[in-house]
């Protein structure tokens, strides 16, 4: 069962163009996941949960000994401490920055990600923006100690991931392709596998990760049409596994030649003078 405060799932979120998928992947299990949309969790017991809906004052209790909660983000408490004006603060309080991640009260402070906003930008708070911002400002700290004009933000988001359970999710490249079920699952994988911070890091996951797709530790049974379960096999795992990782690499590595051909050329600059007026 599934207890969502608002009236959609996803909603606001970098995945919510993947509502559908997410919604049909819960209906098609096993067991079928029950929703209950613009219900507010009260109360969370040892054997039980307890909500109220919309509208309603009485609530409702769900008998269950595991309940896993997931909850949204707040500022950083330190931003509130910034000697930042609120003229130069967006509605929620972050500080707003220049496109060249610089902020307006002290340009010589850089900031990204989550933490600013950046002035005529919207731009979603995940980590593949954070990335590209954080290259944007090695950049500038370069251009800056060598008296060089500063390079403008040009982040873009470059496709989502979602899990949908055990063996099965997207990948949805660039807003363009989507590969489902258990290709897609391995697209994702092989992806965050991938931005490990060392080999050894990379090296311990992967061997762990096939060893769970090979030797199939989950003992998980994918549902037929007819609502029976389909019985593993090691073999079809390991060609899925293969496409996986054939997909993810022409797939990612075409569409990055792409949105690097789209995306290059001369971009407007922002200089130092133009800051200071």
């Amino acid at each position: 069962m599934l207890v969502n405060h608002g009236q959609e799932i996803l909603k606001g979120d970098v995945n919510s163009h993947l509502r559908d998928t997410a919604l049909k992947a819960l209906k098609d299990k096993a067991i079928p996941v029950e929703l209950v949309l613009g219900a507010k969790v009260t109360k969370v017991g040892r054997d039980r949960l307890e909500y109220q809906l919309e509208n309603e004052e009485s609530t409702k209790t769900i008998s269950t000994q595991t309940v896993v909660w997931t909850a949204g983000t707040a500022n950083n408490p330190l931003l509130k401490t910034l000697s930042i004006g609120d003229e130069n603060r967006d509605k929620h309080g972050l500080p707003m920055v220049t496109d060249t991640l610089q902020l307006l009260d002290f340009p010589e402070v850089f900031a990204a990600g989550d933490c600013a906003v950046v002035l005529d930008r919207s731009y979603p708070p995940g980590a593949q923006i954070a990335y590209q911002e954080g290259k944007t400002i090695a950049k500038n700290l370069m251009a800056l100690s060598q008296n060089k004009e500063l390079h403008p933000v040009n982040a873009s988001m470059r496709g989502t991931l979602m899990k949908l359970g055990i063996r099965n999710g997207v990948a949805n490249i660039f807003d363009k392709v989507k590969v489902k079920g258990r290709a897609g699952d391995s697209i994702r994988s092989l992806t965050y596998l991938e931005m490990l911070p060392t080999p050894i890091h990379n090296f311990n996951a992967t061997t762990e990760w096939l060893s769970d797709e090979i030797f199939h530790h989950h003992h998980y049974h994918q549902p037929t049409k007819s609502g029976q379960p389909k019985p593993n096999n090691r073999l079809a795992g390991l060609a899925s596994i293969a496409a996986g990782a054939i997909a993810a690499v022409a797939l990612v590595g075409g569409l990055t030649a792409v949105w690097h051909t789209t995306h290059s050329g001369n971009q407007p600059q922002t200089t130092q003078k133009q800051l200071k007026k």
